[in-house]
């Protein structure tokens, strides 16, 4: 074979490859390595012009994300900016974009009050929690209960036996992470609270949440989450898929 269709060839092998990963991110089947190589944000389909990486208040809560993963010890993470209407889109599309395996990888964070708290429940008595839990499941009130009251026992807290769960109110959610309702992530909060990540969740070798801005998803190393944050316990907190009107929060 002539030199010149040698590399005909060669170049048709290269080409029929960068296709195949072309439709493999396309259909969100990335492998699990390929999102670990680098820490460069993604920008989805879809996406606003403005919520491209580094530009605007997505911009600016990509580069605090970024920051606040580094500072919390993560070594594998990755920011996605997401479409506007991310939201709207069944759990399939959102995997599908996000290349995710399953949606079970697809979690949020819930930020919780304990309304029963005292501020004479002893020194560093935690009055909200934030638990982090898959789409797929459902946010179960009493083994969450049972989870703080292990939690507050731990600390040999009086708080142990008071304890009555229901989703923070807006602006306690914001006041004490720092990020508005939608937008919570497990780093870079203004106050430091407890985290109990369900048992299922950490099952997984990876999940996709909340990134600190309604556009952004951040992408974790979930046994180096869980074990890089002093603060993360895991607990189990859901039941079997279905919806809670109580877990709202992204």
């Amino acid at each position: 074979m002539a030199d010149h269709e040698q590399r005909a060839a060669a170049l048709g092998i290269a080409l029929g490859e960068l296709e195949r990963r072309l439709g493999a991110l396309e259909a969100g089947r990335v492998a699990v390595a390929d999102w670990r190589d680098s820490r460069a944000t993604v920008r989805c389909d879809g996406a606003a012009a403005d919520g491209a990486a580094g530009g605007g208040d997505v911009g600016v809560a990509e580069r605090a994300c970024l920051a606040a993963c580094v500072a919390a010890g993560l070594r594998h993470f990755r920011l996605y900016v997401a479409p506007p209407d991310y939201y709207a889109r069944s759990l399939e599309q959102r995997r599908v974009l996000l290349g995710a395996r399953s949606a079970a990888e697809l979690c949020k964070t819930l930020v919780v009050e304990n309304t029963r708290w005292e501020a004479s429940a002893g020194e560093g008595a935690p009055r909200f929690f934030a638990f982090v839990l898959q789409y797929v499941r459902r946010f179960s009130k009493p083994k969450a209960e049972r989870a703080v009251h292990a939690a507050y026992a731990s600390r040999g807290l009086s708080a142990a036996k008071a304890v009555n769960l229901t989703m923070a109110a807006a602006e306690d959610s914001e006041r004490v992470t720092g990020y508005s309702y939608g937008s919570v992530t497990i780093v870079g909060w203004k106050t430091p609270l407890p985290i109990l990540l369900d048992r299922n969740a950490h099952a997984l070798p990876e999940i996709i949440l909340g990134g600190g801005h309604m556009d952004l998803k951040l992408r974790l190393d979930c046994a180096e989450f869980a074990a890089a944050l002093p603060e993360c316990t895991v607990a189990d907190v859901t039941e079997d898929d279905g919806s809670s009107d109580e877990d709202e929060e992204r």
